[in-house]
């Protein structure tokens, strides 16, 4: 974990451009949750760099589910997930982020199911990433959507994270390395 409790290993990609988007992912935390108590993965996006950006954690403890923001260099909580334990296996399951910069809205769901609702403007478009806080974490089926001016609801059936996922091999980052 690096300070001002930001993610420790991450890798970046994107489309910087996108400010209104479906982001999926399949993801399945690496350490048992049956003897670490922090396994743990993040999600980023709306990165505009190392100090700003915005990060959900999924942890194995549930008071550690959480949305954060990080603004020069320190994360705050936005959100959490009410202390509902979400991760109790090592299963992949599916993570949605449903964000409209131009409103603020942020949405995210764990396997379809809401986990988190936020509102929050101040950063938009950017890159998105994955990784971890010190832990391992696996992930696939990554997806980025650009909805860019549609005008239809994010939960239409032509927005449906499962029908725009697909497989693209699974990616692993180990807490040692920090590389994907």
């Amino acid at each position: 974990m690096q300070g001002g409790g930001r993610p420790g290993e991450y890798a970046l990609r994107g489309d910087s451009a996108a400010d209104r988007y479906n982001l999926t992912l399949k993801a399945k935390l690496g350490d048992d949750v049956t003897i670490s108590p922090n396994a743990n993965a993040v999600v980023l996006f709306d990165y505009q760099d190392a100090n700003n950006y915005y990060f959900l954690q999924l942890d194995n403890g549930a008071a550690n589910v959480r949305l954060y923001k990080v603004k020069g260099g320190s994360a705050a909580t936005l959100a959490d997930s009410n202390g509902i334990d979400w991760l109790s296996d090592n299963a992949f399951h599916t993570i949605a982020i449903e964000r409209d910069g131009r409103n603020g809205s942020i949405t995210i769901r764990f396997d379809n199911i809401t986990m988190i609702r936020a509102s929050d403007s101040e950063f938009q478009g950017g890159l998105f990433g994955i990784g971890s806080m010190n832990g391992k974490a696996s992930f696939d089926d990554v997806r980025l959507v650009n909805i860019g001016n549609r005008t239809d609801d994010f939960g239409q059936t032509a927005l449906n994270p499962e029908m725009d996922t697909r497989g693209a091999g699974e990616l692993e980052l180990d807490r040692c390395s920090g590389q994907a």
